[in-house]
C-alpha cells in the first residue's frame, strides 16, 4: 500500500510537470505573434496585393506608328537605337500600402545585360494605382537585335529590397539608317512611308517597297494605285505607268493602233501604184510609142542572142549585176536587171545597194524608173568579193 502510496505521486508530479510544458509551448506563439506580422514572411503575404498591372513604350526611342498601317505586326516592336526610351510602368496596389522601388534592365538574346534603365520610387495606399516612367537615353552601339527589358518591383521594408513582382517585355532594338529588308529602304524611310519594315514588299504585288516609293511613285501599301482593277506590276511589266489608270491606257493604245493601221494601209497602197507605174513603164520600153519592137541596145540593153552566158554557180550576185551592166555597155534599167537575173525585186535592190555603198555603180531616177550606171573607174579585177 504505501509503495503504491509513493508510485502514484511520483506520477502525479510528472503529470503536473507535462502540463506545465504543454502551457508554456502554447503560451510562447501567442505572445510572440505581434513582432512575427513584421517578419520577413509575413511582409511578403502582405505584399501580394501590389503588382505590376501595365506596361507602354514612347519617346523618341520608339516610333508608334509602325502599328498603324500594318494590322498584323510581326514579332515585338520595334526600338531605334538611337534614341531617348521611355518605359511607363502603371503598379497597383489591391488592400495593401508601402514604398516600392521600380528598375528596369535590358538583356539581349545571349543573356547579357545590355543597358539599365534608372529607378523609380513609389508610395501607394491601399486601393490605388500609380505610374512611374522608366528610360534610358540610347542603346549601346552594338546592342541591335531582340533584347527582354526586365522590370523589377520591391518593396523597401524587406530585407535586401526583396523583388515582390516582375515583368518582361520583349522589343527588338534597330538602327535608323540600317535596311532590315534589304529592299533598299532605310528603316527610317520605312516609318515614314508606312510600309511593314519586316518584308521587301509591303503590298504583295510584285514591286518592293523601293520600287513603288523611288522608282515609279506607286502607293507600297496598295496592290493597285489607281484602284483601276489592275496590279501595278502588271502595267509596269506592259511598259506603262502605273501612276496613271487603265482605261486611259486602253484608249491610248487603241489610239496608237489605228494610226499604225491606217499609215500601214497607206503605206501598201503607194507601193502598189508605185509598181503598177514602174511594170507600165517596161512594157513602154520594150515595145517603143508605135507598139514595134526596139532595139534594146539603143537604150542600153541587149537581145537574147548578144546576152553572154552567165554561169551563177562560180559568181557571187554583185559579180553578176557587174557582168550584166558590162555587157550592156554599163547601163540597165533596174527592171531589165530584175528580169536578166530572175531574182526578186528585193534581192535586187539589196545587191545594188550594196555594189552602191562600195562605189561600184550609180543609181539615178529618171522618170518613175531605177536607171543603173557602171562607173567608168571600176573593172571587172575592182568588184568587191570577186571569187578567184
Amino acid at each position: 500500500m504505501y509503495r503504491f502510496g509513493e508510485f502514484g505521486r511520483v506520477c502525479v508530479i510528472c503529470l503536473v510537470l507535462v502540463v506545465v510544458v504543454l502551457s508554456g509551448a502554447v503560451a510562447a506563439p501567442g505572445e510572440a505573434s505581434p513582432a512575427s506580422s513584421e517578419s520577413p514572411e509575413t511582409a511578403q503575404t502582405n505584399s501580394d496585393g501590389v503588382a505590376i498591372q501595365n506596361v507602354t513604350l514612347e519617346g523618341d526611342g520608339y516610333d508608334e506608328s509602325q502599328y498603324e498601317t500594318i494590322g498584323d505586326h510581326p514579332g515585338p516592336p520595334f526600338v531605334w537605337q538611337e534614341g531617348e526610351l521611355h518605359v511607363n510602368v502603371t503598379v497597383e496596389s489591391r488592400g495593401e500600402d508601402g514604398s516600392f522601388d521600380l528598375c528596369g534592365r535590358g538583356f539581349s538574346e545571349e543573356g547579357d545585360s545590355s543597358v539599365s534603365f534608372d529607378c523609380g520610387e513609389l508610395r501607394l495606399s491601399a486601393d490605388s494605382t500609380q505610374n512611374i516612367p522608366l528610360s534610358i537615353d540610347t542603346w549601346p552601339s552594338n546592342a541591335t537585335g531582340n533584347h527582354t527589358i526586365l522590370l523589377e518591383l520591391s518593396e523597401r521594408s524587406l530585407s535586401d529590397d526583396e523583388i515582390v513582382d516582375e515583368k518582361t517585355v520583349q522589343v527588338r532594338v534597330i538602327e535608323r539608317e540600317g535596311d532590315l529588308t534589304g529592299d533598299g529602304l532605310t528603316n527610317e524611310e520605312e516609318f515614314e512611308h508606312g510600309t511593314d519594315i519586316t518584308t521587301p514588299d509591303t503590298s504583295g504585288n510584285g514591286l518592293t517597297d523601293w520600287e513603288e516609293v523611288k522608282k515609279y511613285g506607286t502607293n507600297p501599301l496598295a496592290l493597285d494605285t489607281t484602284g483601276d482593277g489592275v496590279n501595278d506590276a502588271t502595267l509596269v511589266r506592259l511598259g506603262l505607268d502605273p501612276t496613271e489608270p487603265y482605261l486611259l491606257h486602253r484608249y491610248l493604245a487603241g489610239a496608237i493602233a489605228g494610226l499604225i493601221a491606217i499609215a500601214g494601209t497607206g503605206v501598201l497602197m503607194v507601193r502598189r501604184r508605185g509598181d503598177e507605174d514602174v511594170n507600165a513603164s517596161d512594157r513602154s520600153a520594150a515595145s517603143g510609142t508605135d507598139g514595134t519592137e526596139t532595139d534594146r541596145n539603143a537604150a542600153g540593153g541587149t537581145s537574147e542572142a548578144n546576152r553572154s552566158p552567165i554561169d551563177e554557180s562560180i559568181l557571187t550576185n554583185e559579180e553578176v549585176v557587174y557582168r550584166l551592166l558590162d555587157e550592156n555597155e554599163g547601163r540597165m534599167r533596174q527592171s531589165q536587171i530584175i528580169e536578166s537575173t530572175e531574182w526578186s525585186k528585193a534581192k535586187v535592190s539589196r545587191v545594188l545597194s550594196d555594189l552602191e555603198e562600195k562605189e561600184v555603180i550609180d543609181r539615178a531616177r529618171i522618170g518613175r524608173e531605177n536607171v543603173v550606171d557602171l562607173r567608168s573607174d571600176v573593172d571587172d579585177v575592182g568588184v568587191p568579193n570577186r571569187r578567184d
